[in-house]
């Protein structure tokens, strides 16, 4: 004899399964969320030590602008020609832009990547000397949705992840 499932073992597994995905399903929202932030973090750790070795070979100086709204955001590099002190460009719209030497761009389009500095467009975030391969020191937040990591651009040219509750001076300077 066979035995069939009713439309109430049906409707009662369905139930369940619906109840343990609504369960489970945050964990997986933030493991996306977890390696989303990493491959940005990556992205913009290789865009740096890209213009970084172009610099030191060319023997060129860089001015790096972070620009970024709700939807798109883009780093842009640019030469620094005539040694101007400071430059600055809205990379979202390069048609503002005064680009007299090389530039380097890297864009991006995620929504709910937020960047926290105290150096975003319109100021420069960064400056590279490609003499030297010297770089000012400073910190940039990363975020998306509840997650954050913090980049410490160091002096000599590293950029390191801060790691969580470690005391630094880029707490205070974000």
């Amino acid at each position: 004899m066979y035995r069939a499932f009713t439309i109430i073992e049906l409707f009662t597994t369905l139930a369940i399964s619906i109840i343990a995905i609504y369960f489970i399903s945050p964990i997986f929202f933030k493991i996306q969320d977890y390696f989303i932030l990493n491959n940005h973090i990556n992205q913009i750790r290789a865009f740096f030590y890209q213009v970084q070795t172009k610099a030191y070979y060319s023997k060129q100086n860089y001015s790096f602008t972070i620009h970024s709204d709700k939807q798109d955001w883009c780093i842009i590099a640019l030469e620094k020609v005539d040694d101007k002190k400071k430059l600055s460009c809205d990379c979202l719209n390069l048609a503002s832009c005064d680009i007299s030497g090389n530039y380097l761009i890297y864009k991006h389009k995620h929504y709910g990547v937020n960047f926290r500095s105290k150096s975003l467009y319109p100021n420069t975030f960064i400056n590279l000397d490609g003499k030297s391969g010297r770089v000012e020191s400073k910190c940039l937040g990363v975020s998306i949705n509840k997650l954050s990591e913090t980049l410490h651009f160091e002096q000599n040219g590293v950029v390191n992840v801060i790691q969580k509750n470690k005391r630094s001076s880029c707490n205070a300077n974000l």
